[in-house]
């Protein structure tokens, strides 16, 4: 019996040292610029004219974040330095960045894209109780991801072989769907 037991205890302790892999700050500092580098290099070629690009939340990141890259900036924005920029139209889009503890072993960073704009108006409105002129409308509208289902702009996977995380590109991760549907329908053709 003690030595069912002790066979137990050590596999439940081997077992959660495998699993039992800490993000670290600055490891996590790694992972968002891995994917900040990415994400927004294949913006740059959507937008070519585009040098800068605006996180939200930008205060709630960890220090450390990378905001100078090759070809393109990123400002870290709060919510009140948002709605100047809005509305002198220094801006048409917001990135939110969001990480997903999927699993122990995995993490996707998950990029929102809000579009943005101002709208001059002249209208009185009743806020509060009290009679307020509203001279302009803010406008946020939360983009798709698209039609292949979720997919991160970026995977970390802890690989316990080699005791790693293995970093996935959205463009891998993409790629693997879309093989995966090719492969549903063509099983649903034979």
């Amino acid at each position: 019996m003690k030595t069912k037991i002790i066979m137990l205890s050590l596999t439940m302790l081997s077992f959660g040292n495998l699993y039992s892999q800490n993000v670290s700050d600055s490891l996590f500092v790694d992972f968002l610029n891995k994917t900040f580098s990415d994400y927004f290099a294949k913006m740059k070629t959507w937008h070519p004219l585009e040098n800068d690009f605006y996180i939200r939340n930008g205060s709630s990141l960890p220090e450390g974040v990378n905001t100078d890259y090759e070809n393109f900036k990123l400002h870290l924005l709060d919510k009140y330095q948002e709605y100047p920029l809005i509305k002198k139209g220094k801006m048409s889009e917001l990135y939110t960045p969001s990480a997903e503890h999927i699993s122990k072993d995995t993490i996707d960073i998950v990029i929102s894209i809000h579009s943005v704009r101002f709208k001059k108006c002249f209208r009185i409105e009743k806020i509060e109780g009290k009679r307020k002129l509203i001279t302009g409308n803010y406008f946020f509208g939360l983009q798709c991801g698209g039609d292949m289902g979720y997919i991160p702009e970026g995977r970390f996977i802890y690989d316990i072989e080699t005791n790693e995380w293995k970093y996935i590109t959205e463009r891998e991760l993409r790629d693997e769907r879309l093989e995966e549907i090719k492969n549903m329908f063509k099983k649903k053709t034979d």
